[in-house]
C-alpha cells in the first residue's frame, strides 16, 4: 500500500507540476480568473508547482517519506477545500477549472477525486504513526 500510494502521489504531483510549468503564462492567467488578486495569482503559478515538486522530493527521500505524505495532505485538504467553497457558491461565480490532469472534470468530480487521495494518504501517514517508525 505505502509503494503504491507513493507511486500514485508522485505521478499526480510531478504532472501536475509540469503541466504548470510547461505552460505557465497559461497556468497564471487561469489563476488570475479565480476570486484572488492578480498578484496573487501570479505568484501561485510559480509557488504551486514548486511545491508540489517539494512534496515529491520528500516522498522519494526515505527519511523525509512520512513529511512527503503529511504535505500531500495538506496540499489535498487545501485543494478540497478550496473546491468545497466553489460548489458552495462561496465566490459568487464558478472559476475556471484549472485541474491539469483532471481538467475535463466537473468540481464535484474533483473533489471526490482529491478526498479519495486524500483518504489513502491519511491511511498511510496513520499506518506509520500506528507502526512507530517512518514510512518505509
Amino acid at each position: 500500500m505505502i509503494q503504491t500510494a507513493s507511486l500514485m502521489l508522485i505521478v499526480l504531483w510531478v504532472y501536475a507540476a509540469a503541466s504548470q510549468f510547461l505552460d505557465v503564462a497559461e497556468f497564471a492567467r487561469e489563476l488570475r480568473l479565480q476570486p484572488f488578486s492578480n498578484a496573487l495569482g501570479n505568484a501561485l503559478a510559480w509557488i504551486i508547482p514548486v511545491v508540489e515538486l517539494g512534496t515529491v522530493y520528500l516522498i522519494i527521500s526515505k527519511p523525509n517519506k512520512i513529511h512527503g505524505f503529511v504535505a500531500s495532505a495538506a496540499l489535498l485538504l487545501v485543494f478540497s477545500f478550496y473546491i468545497v467553497l466553489i460548489r458552495l457558491n462561496y465566490f459568487g461565480f464558478v472559476p475556471c477549472t484549472c485541474a491539469g490532469l483532471f481538467k475535463n472534470a466537473g468540481w464535484t468530480t474533483q473533489l471526490i477525486i482529491n478526498l479519495s487521495i486524500l483518504g489513502l494518504t491519511a491511511l498511510v501517514i496513520f499506518h506509520g504513526f500506528l507502526k512507530r517508525k517512518e514510512v518505509l
